[in-house]
């Protein structure tokens, strides 16, 4: 009886309940709606018994801006982790969100790369000298919607022979590519000498005005 009483007081309220239709390009690892951080993410919405224009998207993290399509939005997140998507409504003059989304905001993957050759098992590179100066270093995107040139900003070089480092450099200059073949320092190396780059810092892409710089795994290389 007590049941039946709650469905007849919360009646009114399903009938005027709204559906929402809400769509993104991509999904979190638990199947929750997902953004990528700093890039367009398109969203496509609807609800039940309004037009395009009866309603309008805000967020808490980022812009969004309406496309030339219909129902369609523009979503640019400038932080990582959460973001939320609210619908608005006019009424009397005054903004009111009648419905909510949230949405997981995740990094575009990148891998660094030393092409055109790949490492072992445990990541080491074994190359001659040869193959060595023929090497370069740079960062691939795994984002099937993003193709353009990544920057490395900041790596380290070091030469260790018979445990010790013979040589050492700092490059800092923003490079689409680092190639071995044209650090002079490099050009003498000897079977045994271990090579590694390491703090690499490659600079994450962004469609504003906002800056992000990540770090990359370290790269080893021992000449055989």
């Amino acid at each position: 009886m007590k049941n039946l009483l709650l469905i007849l007081l919360l009646f009114p309220a399903l009938l005027s309940a709204q559906i929402v239709a809400f769509d993104v390009q991509y999904k979190g690892e638990d199947g929750q709606y997902a953004a990528k951080l700093s890039t367009y993410n398109q969203i496509i919405t609807m609800v039940d018994g309004m037009t395009c224009d009866d309603f309008f998207l805000t967020t808490d993290n980022g812009t969004l801006q309406r496309s030339s399509r219909n129902c369609t939005w523009n979503y640019i997140p400038i932080r990582e982790y959460y973001g939320w998507i609210y619908f608005n409504k006019m009424v009397d003059g005054k903004a009111v969100v009648f419905h909510k989304k949230r949405l997981e905001i995740q990094l575009m993957r990148f891998e660094i790369m030393f092409a055109p050759f790949q490492p072992d098992d445990f990541g080491i590179y074994h190359l001659t000298e040869a193959e060595f100066k023929k090497s370069r270093l740079y960062v691939m995107s795994l984002h099937k919607f993003y193709e353009k040139p990544i920057l490395i900003t900041n790596t380290e070089i070091r030469v260790i022979r018979d445990n010790r480092v013979v040589f050492t450099r700092i490059i800092n200059q923003p490079s689409r590519e680092i190639h071995t073949k044209h650090i002079a320092e490099l050009e003498e190396l000897a079977q045994g000498d271990v090579i590694t780059f390491t703090n690499i810092h490659y600079q994450y892409p962004s469609t504003n005005d906002t800056f992000f710089e990540f770090e990359m795994d370290d790269i080893r290389v021992e000449i055989r």
